[in-house]
């Protein structure tokens, strides 16, 4: 950040910067994986009933020819497709993770990056520079206001998902450092989204919004549309509202741009799981734990699972009534584990929650806080948990984990990321079209246009 430079500028010439000399092997392999996991989580959305309440709403307001719905054979505008698609992404809280934005970095960024380099007709190529450029702004917002805005309330999926999607927008559109800059200042007016719509389904209504307002901020920015140069970083601006004044520690982040690439390191998290994030490292636990001594939930006496204090309003739904906010429920994920040996999309539909097997079992489990999981370090990508197991033996187990499957030290084999995929393709796509569908994933860099990719995603 050089003298007399605002944040924004300083961010929109870190964009502008950032080229096809970025996709180093590390790189592409990283973004290859990313890429293919946010859309293996917009084929799973698309079974949602949220997206059956959507179709009139789409049909009346966003219909165009312009860009695809992935997963079905409608099209939209570019800001609805990214719309309907972040929507989907987020929908059933099956898309990647980072504790450095502290939220989902991938779905309100890579559909409105999709919707772009799609209408303009652009090579996979340009469409991974944007996306890698979009997570390095989440990242960059993220080390600039974390944890203060998280803590305020703030959905920072939708809040600096925002920006993430006006940066890949932008860049995809050849946005200049002004216009970008410009963008910016656009978006820091469209900021939304509460945490206290976890659980319902306005939360990944959120993600959509976001990926939309990103497309809409680069358009106008385009189109020659003015904002403030300090938006983000002067008085009464983005950081002043949203978070602590944080000059310093956004001059840091600045510098942290690219040095090294967020999906190089530390990485990107995607899920094992169609749930939320602080119910992750839990799962594994008690998934350990049975493996290691084999008991049965019928011999399971309680179980006391700690989290976090800020991890536990996340969690809390001790008598989840819908498929929403049994993803949000540690009783309801940690009873569907011990019983069905896994957590997978079917287990959050309707007739599932009616499993008396898993409501028995939720009973006996107890969500607790602790504290000592909240040290600084500790909740870095994670939400760490201690389960503590009593069998009606007398036996006791204690196992803590810190780090989710997942997490950039604990990596997802490939197999296990295209068993997602095709776990998520299941109902949508055919089987013949989702291997070909995944194949193109695999290669991306190398389609000479994104319209090769969004055929494919088409039933």
């Amino acid at each position: 950040m050089s003298r007399g430079e605002t944040f924004s500028g300083a961010l929109a010439r870190l964009v502008c910067e950032t080229g096809p000399k970025a996709l180093s092997a590390e790189v592409l392999t990283a973004l290859r994986d990313a890429t293919l996991d946010c859309v293996a989580s917009m084929l799973a959305g698309v079974r949602e009933p949220l997206f059956a309440k959507l179709s009139d709403h789409i049909a009346r307001t966003m219909h165009s020819d312009d860009c695809t719905i992935i997963g079905t054979t409608r099209r939209a505008t570019v800001p609805g497709a990214a719309f309907v698609n972040g929507v989907m992404a987020h929908a059933c809280d099956y898309d990647d993770s980072s504790w450095t934005m502290w939220g989902h970095p991938s779905a309100p960024l890579l559909p409105a990056v999709i919707a772009v380099t799609e209408v303009a007709d652009l090579p996979g190529r340009d469409a991974l520079v944007a996306y890698l450029a979009g997570i390095e702004v989440e990242k960059c917002l993220g080390q600039a206001t974390q944890p203060a805005h998280y803590s305020r309330g703030w959905h920072p999926t939708a809040t600096i998902g925002v920006f993430g999607a006006s940066a890949g927008a932008g860049k995809a559109l050849g946005l200049d450092r002004a216009q970008l800059q410009a963008a910016f200042g656009i978006a820091a007016s469209m900021t939304a989204g509460l945490r206290a719509n976890s659980g319902t389904e306005t939360k990944p209504l959120h993600v959509g919004l976001a990926a939309r307002n990103g497309v809409e901020a680069a358009l106008l920015a385009k189109a020659g549309v003015s904002a403030s140069p300090d938006a983000l970083d002067g008085s009464l601006g983005f950081f002043d509202l949203y978070a602590d004044a944080a000059t310093e520690r956004a001059k840091k982040a600045l510098e942290n741009f690219g040095r090294p690439f967020e999906v190089v390191e530390p990485g990107l998290s995607p899920k094992l799981y169609p749930c939320c994030s602080d119910t992750h490292c839990a799962i594994d636990g008690i998934l350990d734990m049975q493996a290691e001594f084999g008991f049965t939930p019928a011999e399971l006496r309680e179980i006391r699972c700690a989290v976090a204090p800020m991890a536990e309003p996340n969690v809390r739904r001790r008598d989840p009534r819908t498929p929403t906010e049994a993803k949000f429920s540690l009783n309801y994920c940690l009873a569907v584990a011990l019983v069905h040996g896994g957590v997978r999309l079917r287990h959050f539909e309707s007739a599932a929650l009616r499993d008396t097997n898993v409501r028995g079992l939720m009973e006996r489990i107890h969500v607790t806080t602790d504290p000592a999981l909240a040290e600084p370090g500790k909740e870095v990508f994670s939400s760490p948990a201690i389960i503590r197991a009593e069998l009606r033996s007398g036996a006791r187990l204690r196992s803590v984990v810190h780090e989710m499957r997942g997490h950039p030290n604990r990596p997802l084999e490939r197999a296990e990321l295209a068993g997602k995929f095709h776990e998520c393709a299941e109902g949508v796509l055919p089987r013949s079209k989702s291997l070909d569908l995944l194949a193109a994933l695999d290669r991306i860099e190398e389609l000479p246009s994104m319209r090769d990719l969004t055929r494919l995603s088409v039933p």
